[in-house]
């Protein structure tokens, strides 16, 4: 179809494609206006054939799924869960083990098996509350030991698809072509391929529906009756993970914003819907734990950030190639390449602005530009019926940004204080994923319903085929990724540490995780909580998001006059907490022992071969069981390996 203008907020449309509103929801006028910037009737059954659609986006997703993991990934077992390639999801899968082995506490997801007496809540642990209540059912009742991370993730790739599905159509896409193509691009998307190492950060689908959710209460003027989808699409996400409620949450809000101005009376309706998901959320969060031995929330207090503002978006991130297979190497012309990710050019000029990788890929910039040549001078118009996904989007990106804006390696910081419950959107870079998803379905709207009926297919094929090839390289890590398991030379291997705290009854490790300020103490501690749960001994302390703060110089002052019953294993990670034990104890060489490369093992009396007293290394265990050297297991560590019995 010829578009080219748009007096009063209204286009000519001056040819008819497949994509035009049917009969019963639009007049077929040569001025009608075509179903994007349309407000007709949602009627999904007269709108040739959605669930076919939905189906076979279901079908796309599964195959992708089949493509890239392995069915021993997908099912929850393998070296990659047995063997954690990152301490995330070490720290995950522990979490998961201490609270199904547990009893039923409340709040719901907590477990004292981590920090007794008064344990914490495994909603900080990154375990899925939504699953893990399913999986400790299953324990309950059948005995039954589920992982259900890999299926997790199967999920998310399917529903990621179909979601897209729901999305176009709620925008007025109805042909097939632009439809598999949108769910295609989501499944390409790059950022949602690299949240791989974050399953549960997995779930963008939750984000896209919500996106449906706007559409259709403002353009079907029918916000009373989508307002309680929306809520609970909030409550679920606040199960699955809390940045993803953040992003619902907010979508929410301006939604209900627009539907009060919309129309008479529409304040009440709006405030009640908000009030009630409000308070049910609260209540939720309540009943979950998140608000069980966390560190302090500063809800009016404002100042210097400490954490706010590391983990943003470089303001490049989205339209500057990053691990890119067709243009590599452009990130590094821009000079910001601190993070984790230099290797993959992914720009970051502050050492966690990984977390703010959200380079929309070739395929949907290039819809995004011909989107914008298309629309022209309707931008505003449609900008201003769509004010409240407006507002969400731009508040959105604003916290993704932050107070200190990055363009490439310069830095502009706007003020130095900022509200501190700020603190708690630590990696605000993520927030930029409702954005990145609108622009990429509000292009490929644009150009299936502006475009003639051949340049449109046209298009969206060369943006399939540019955004699938410019994301091979993601794949191609995700495939090889998902079979491999830890670097024993890296990490603590499971052996000899799982015999070891299997015959304790407790283990302690320090410095614990709220006075760790290395990243290698963060993994140490990690990979020995890991080794933990899979006994289920209890631990003094985890990898836990926002841990209950605590005075670090009374835990080193303990340390100094540390007893050691016959049941604990104490692990020392740190030189100095080595030097303030020895300080207080003088024969603590009878019972400590380290080793060159962070392996121990408890010591009794006499020495076994091939071990030395070396107290200079990092890593110290300490333990009242006797040794014996296993002869057939010779020769499968430098320095064998060991087993401890009574």
């Amino acid at each position: 179809m010829g578009i080219r203008r748009c007096p009063d907020g209204q286009i000519k449309w001056t040819s008819t494609n497949t994509n035009e509103p049917e009969p019963s929801s639009a007049p077929a006028t040569a001025n009608a206006p075509p179903p994007w910037l349309a407000t007709p009737q949602i009627q999904w059954a007269a709108v040739g054939h959605p669930l076919a659609l939905l189906g076979f986006s279901a079908v796309i997703g599964i195959a992708y799924v089949l493509y890239l993991f392995p069915i021993g990934f997908l099912a929850g077992y393998g070296g990659f869960w047995q063997a954690p390639p990152i301490e995330d999801i070490a720290t995950e899968i522990a979490g998961l083990r201490y609270y199904v082995s547990d009893e039923w506490r409340f709040p719901l997801f907590r477990t004292v098996k981590i920090a007794p007496p008064e344990g914490i809540s495994v909603t900080y642990m990154d375990t899925l509350p939504l699953l893990a209540v399913c999986a400790k059912l299953l324990k309950r009742a059948f005995a039954i030991e589920w992982n259900y991370f890999g299926l997790w993730i199967a999920v998310c790739y399917v529903l990621q698809s179909v979601s897209t599905v729901v999305l176009l159509r709620s925008v007025g896409v109805r042909s097939a072509l632009p439809t598999i193509t949108g769910a295609a691009l989501a499944l390409c998307s790059p950022a949602f391929l690299f949240r791989l190492y974050h399953p549960t950060l997995c779930g963008h689908f939750l984000i896209i529906l919500a996106l449906a959710l706007y559409f259709i209460a403002v353009r079907s003027s029918s916000f009373d009756r989508v307002w309680p989808w929306f809520c609970g699409l909030a409550w679920v996400s606040l199960w699955v993970q809390a940045y993803l409620f953040v992003m619902v949450a907010t979508l929410f809000l301006w939604t209900a914003a627009q539907a009060a101005i919309a129309r008479r009376g529409g304040w009440l309706q709006s405030s009640t819907a908000l009030g009630s998901c409000a308070v049910g959320a609260l209540l939720l969060m309540w009943i979950s734990g998140f608000f069980w031995e966390r560190s302090d929330l500063s809800l009016l207090a404002i100042g210097p950030p400490q954490v706010f503002g590391r983990s943003s978006m470089n303001v490049l991130s989205p339209v500057i190639p990053q691990w890119s297979s067709l243009f590599p190497g452009i990130a590094a012309h821009f000079g910001a390449d601190n993070g984790l990710y230099k290797a993959v050019g992914i720009i970051d000029a502050t050492g966690g602005q990984y977390e703010g990788y959200n380079y929309l890929g070739a395929g949907s910039l290039l819809l995004i530009v011909i989107a914008i040549f298309l629309e022209g001078s309707c931008l505003i118009s449609t900008a201003k019926k769509y004010w409240g996904l407006i507002g969400a989007l731009l508040f959105l990106t604003m916290l993704a940004i932050t107070h200190r804006i990055h363009i490439g390696k310069w830095a502009i910081e706007l003020t130095a204080r900022v509200p501190l419950v700020l603190e708690d959107i630590r990696s605000s870079g993520r927030l930029f994923w409702p954005v990145g998803y609108m622009l990429t379905t509000a292009a490929v709207a644009i150009v299936a319903l502006r475009s003639r009926r051949v340049l449109g297919p046209g298009l969206l094929l060369c943006a399939l085929v540019l955004q699938i090839g410019d994301t091979t390289s993601i794949r191609y890590w995700i495939t090889h990724w998902v079979t491999q398991g830890y670097s024993a030379g890296a990490r603590l291997p499971a052996q000899p540490w799982v015999d070891i705290i299997r015959q304790h009854d407790e283990l302690k490790i320090f410095p614990s995780a709220a006075c760790a300020n290395q990243p290698r103490v963060w993994n140490f501690i990690a990979d020995l909580v890991f080794h933990a749960s899979e006994s289920g001994t209890p631990v003094n302390t985890a990898a836990v998001d926002r841990p209950k703060s605590m005075d670090c110089k009374i835990e080193e002052t303990s340390i100094g006059h540390l007893e050691l019953a016959q049941e604990t294993l104490v692990v020392l990670l740190d030189q100095h907490y080595v030097a303030l034990l020895a300080a207080g104890d003088a024969g603590y060489r009878q019972f400590c022992r380290s080793f060159d490369k962070g392996l121990f093992a408890p010591m009794g009396p006499a020495r076994p071969n091939g071990m030395d007293r070396n107290l200079h290394s990092p890593l110290t265990g300490c333990g009242r069981l006797r040794l014996m050297r296993r002869p057939h297991w010779r020769g499968q560590h430098p320095q064998g390996e060991w087993s401890a019995v009574n």
